[in-house]
């Protein structure tokens, strides 16, 4: 893994703000400051892996008809702080970045903060970070627009494949992330259609490509891991009457309902509470559950056989 140091970091922040404000060219880089003592024989070369940097992670830098270098920040993804999985970047400030993405997500997350409102509101914090060390790499084809290929093994496949896709969203479920996007090849055949991918079974890393995404995403076709609605059965007062958008209270307890909420989420309170907390509806979502009860009971005795 490449670890970026400071000096480099600085010499590609001082490379966006020249862009940014001045449009130069390609001998009015190299003539900055910060590359001032790089070898005459190798400093474009340095120039251009900067430019490549800064391309990988988000930024959309052109070059105009007058060789002068643009950079375009309409496809810029604006950052609304509200809500903010504050756990995730917890654990995100408090690692030692060793992979550029990883250095580059930090430096986001601590401008994030930055500019954040502070709340008194109480909120639910899980301190994990998904995984999928991929994300940062695809969130950044997702803003460019740009198709992406790698290498990924599918849970029903025992060997990988280079597949070609076209990225819409990123989403996290289950403490993992996932990719909704269109896939169009595996191993260079056509192998069109919405797929639903798991970053941790990618192998190495993201390449982005130059083609241009020409497709959006369908939701009627993938709704596995989208947020759902349930209705729960509490014996007693628990934290999930916090989260409930209707209560209706009897002898027996509560009868809530949850809108728009993570599967997991639910499931992981359903499983913490046992008894306390029954799901009663919707017929499919009760479904689901008891099959993964089920599937957890078998796991048991297979290891206690």
């Amino acid at each position: 893994m490449t670890h970026v140091s400071r000096p480099v970091d600085q010499r590609r922040f001082a490379l966006l703000v020249y862009i940014r404000r001045s449009t130069p060219t390609m001998d009015q880089i190299i003539a900055m400051p910060a590359y001032l003592g790089i070898d005459p024989a190798n400093v474009r070369r340095y120039v251009e892996r900067d430019l490549q940097d800064l391309r990988e992670t988000g930024y959309l830098i052109t070059v105009d008809e007058s060789e002068r270098y643009v950079l375009d920040d309409s496809t810029n993804i604006h950052v609304d702080g509200t809500g903010v999985e504050v756990g995730i970047l917890q654990s995100l400030l408090g690692s030692k970045g060793k992979t550029r993405p990883f250095v580059v997500a930090q430096q986001g997350v601590t401008k994030l903060l930055s500019s954040g409102a502070v709340t008194t509101q109480a909120a639910n914090l899980t301190i994990h970070t998904p995984r999928g060390e991929e994300g940062v790499r695809i969130a950044a084809a997702i803003q460019l627009g740009k198709r992406i290929r790698f290498t990924y093994r599918a849970a029903n496949s025992s060997e990988p494949s280079v597949y070609t896709v076209e990225p819409f969203r990123l989403e996290v479920h289950f403490d993992v992330f996932y990719l909704r996007g269109y896939q169009i090849r595996v191993e260079g055949s056509s192998s069109r259609g919405h797929r639903i991918y798991k970053l941790d079974r990618i192998q190495g890393k993201v390449t982005v490509l130059d083609d241009d995404v020409t497709g959006s995403l369908d939701d009627s076709a993938m709704t596995d891991l989208s947020p759902i609605t349930a209705t729960v059965r509490l014996r007693c007062p628990l934290p999930m009457l916090s989260k409930a958008t209707s209560v209706t209270r009897d002898a027996d307890g509560f009868e809530i309902v949850l809108t728009d909420i993570d599967r997991s989420d639910l499931y992981s309170d359903l499983m913490f509470y046992g008894l306390d907390a029954e799901l009663i509806g919707p017929e499919h979502v009760v479904e689901d559950f008891e099959s993964r009860v089920r599937h957890l009971a078998e796991l048991g005795k297979e290891h206690h056989g």
